[in-house]
């Protein structure tokens, strides 16, 4: 269920992120349009480059962010999404617009970060199988890196270029963009010898409103920021959503 219709289900105990921050913080988000990089596709071919022959038997490629091994094949008919990393393996079943959003670290829900991309980019799903080869002996696993997430992004961009031969950049273009106004901002002077961050859970007076609306499953506390470092904490937690 994605969280439009989360907020619908939960009714009048719902709450969306832009009656969140009206009440919670004295702010109102408008929907406005400013310049942002966007992923520009030049071209990419929609069946991928056959896998070299003897792929297992041959010896480690580059050094990471590369995969050593990766195969890639058209999903099956009917085949449902999946994404899992298992030590220095992923295994990923997904339409390519997805696999290139992640790899370059888009919004996937935003369909203005992705210009000039054909159709098929979000219908076509995709096997892949990539792999970081161990150290150790043959069949052993134990010693292969461990892929985070974070690092799983380089390591994908030349995979997907390689084999779709893609070709894209990154530039500045006008498009939809919420802007944070303070209207009648609740927010307390900071103390400027305080450290800026933000945490999971209650502020510094302990209440918590998740205890008595448990719909709202999520509470981020800041201190001693801009609005500017607001807006970018904000897009950050709110990542993938529909607002």
């Amino acid at each position: 269920m994605d969280p439009r219709q989360a907020l619908q289900r939960a009714g009048a105990d719902g709450i969306s992120i832009f009656d969140a921050v009206d009440k919670e913080l004295g702010l109102k988000l408008e929907r406005q349009t400013a310049p942002r990089p966007v992923l520009i596709v030049d071209s990419v071919n929609q069946k991928p480059t056959a896998n070299p022959p003897d792929l297992e038997k041959r010896p480690p490629s580059p050094p990471p962010p590369q995969f050593d091994v990766a195969v890639i094949k058209p999903s099956k008919p009917g085949e449902q999404f999946a994404a899992e990393i298992d030590g220095g393996q992923i295994n990923v079943q997904a339409p390519l617009k997805f696999l290139i959003t992640f790899a370059w670290d888009l919004n996937p829900s935003d369909d203005e970060v992705l210009v000039g991309a054909p159709k098929w980019l979000e219908s076509d799903r995709f096997d892949i199988l990539a792999k970081v080869v161990s150290d150790g002996p043959a069949g052993s696993s134990g010693n292969a890196p461990r892929i985070d997430e974070e690092e799983l992004r380089p390591m994908l961009q030349p995979l997907l270029k390689e084999r779709f031969k893609l070709q894209a950049h990154m530039e500045d273009r006008p498009v939809s963009a919420y802007t944070l106004v303070a209207v009648k901002p609740k927010l307390t002077k900071a103390d400027p010898l305080s450290r800026t961050r933000c945490k999971e859970g209650p502020g510094p007076d302990g209440k918590d409103p998740r205890i008595a609306n448990p719909v709202l499953n999520r509470l981020e506390s800041c201190q001693n920021m801009t609005m500017a470092q607001i807006g970018e904490e904000l897009q950050r937690i709110a990542s993938g959503l529909y607002l």
